[in-house]
């Protein structure tokens, strides 16, 4: 998540649209050849400033969500550490050559005082489990948005050269440099601007 790449593993699902979008719905025009083109979309997106962007909504929420977190683990702890101090003072009032019987069993109030500490640990574990899930579906929601607004594009790009596919330059292993429409995706989506990713929900 430190910067769009993972967007970008996303969003070769709509690279790849075009073989839907300009391929099996539309045939190559005459004088072009159905071939595979390839685009960088780490330089696409850097370009486009979809990027920054994503960096700025996603460093600024994660920051919202570790301010939430420490507002609601403060207390907690300071409950926890309040319950282990009940539960060391409880186990101490008993006697060591009673707590190492090998029958031994800790007092119903012992037993109460442990399970709350336990409970309080898990509620902490749950608030910060909470909150990276909503980290977690902002990322996503974004990565879904760069997904829907890149496919039209990539898709012109494909039609207007008579492409039907067009594959992540990172996965391919050779191609020819005229495969490359990076540059051409680059262009088109500057005089024909997405929307931005959408900003950081106010859930919290």
């Amino acid at each position: 998540m430190n910067d769009l790449r993972r967007v970008m593993a996303m969003a070769s699902l709509a690279a790849l649209a075009c073989i839907a979008g300009c391929g099996e719905q539309q045939a190559a025009k005459p004088g072009t050849h159905a071939i595979a083109a390839v685009v960088d979309l780490d330089r696409v997106a850097a370009e486009i400033g979809v990027n920054a962007k994503y960096q700025e909504y996603i460093n600024g929420y994660r920051s919202q969500l570790k301010e939430k977190l420490e507002s609601i683990q403060v207390p907690l702890q300071q409950d926890l550490e309040r319950l282990q101090n009940e539960l060391r003072t409880k186990l101490d009032a008993i006697p060591e050559a009673e707590r190492k019987k090998p029958d031994w069993k800790a007092p119903a109030e012992a037993e109460s005082a442990y399970k709350k500490v336990v409970e309080k640990q898990q509620q902490i574990q749950a608030e910060g489990q909470n909150l990276e899930a909503k980290l977690q579906s902002y990322d996503r929601a974004m990565k879904e948005a760069f997904q829907a607004a890149i496919q039209p594009a990539v898709a012109a790009v494909c039609e207007a050269r008579g492409v039907r596919v067009m594959v992540p330059r990172a996965v391919t292993v050779y191609f020819d440099p005229d495969a490359d429409l990076t540059a051409a995706l680059i262009g088109y989506l500057k005089a024909h601007p997405i929307q931005p990713p959408p900003p950081p929900p106010n859930d919290l």
